[in-house]
């Protein structure tokens, strides 16, 4: 299970929250967090294209929009727009 805290926080550290991420997520969740980590803000239909390459191109773009939605309701730090990219920590997280 992968458990996800806020920044700056250790497992070690007593007054942790509870993680912000609490369930394993699935291969193409995990794909997308790896890949937008490594590469940065990405085009949606690049991603769309990268994660579901054998549905029509509408329905890829609809997977990837139900993936953010559950990705930011689970509190990662995703922002959107044409391009995808991991939000920065905010100066009072780190």
């Amino acid at each position: 299970m992968i458990q996800a805290y806020p920044a700056g926080a250790t497992d070690s550290d007593d007054s942790l929250p509870d993680p912000v991420i609490r369930s394993r997520p699935d291969r193409r969740t995990s794909a997308l967090l790896a890949y937008l980590s490594i590469e940065g803000p990405t085009p949606r239909s690049r991603l769309a294209g990268l994660l579901w390459p054998e549905v029509p191109e509408g329905t890829a773009r609809a997977n990837l929009r139900q993936t953010l939605r559950r990705l930011r309701q689970s509190g990662a730090a995703v922002g959107s727009g044409d391009r995808v990219r991991l939000n920065e920590p905010s100066p009072w997280q780190q």
